[in-house]
């Protein structure tokens, strides 16, 4: 995924799921995750 569908993703949790900022910061922390950690990747 690069930044434009991660950006999409992210949105699509606020608008159109309708979760807590909490929910779409922990979204965020594991795809940092999967980036760096699994993945090995820069995060875009």
């Amino acid at each position: 995924m690069g930044k434009q569908e991660l950006e999409a993703f992210l949105s699509a949790l606020a608008v159109e799921r309708n979760v807590s900022a909490a929910t779409q910061r922990q979204a965020l922390s594991a795809l940092l995750f999967l980036y760096r950690d699994v993945l090995e990747l820069p995060f875009p």
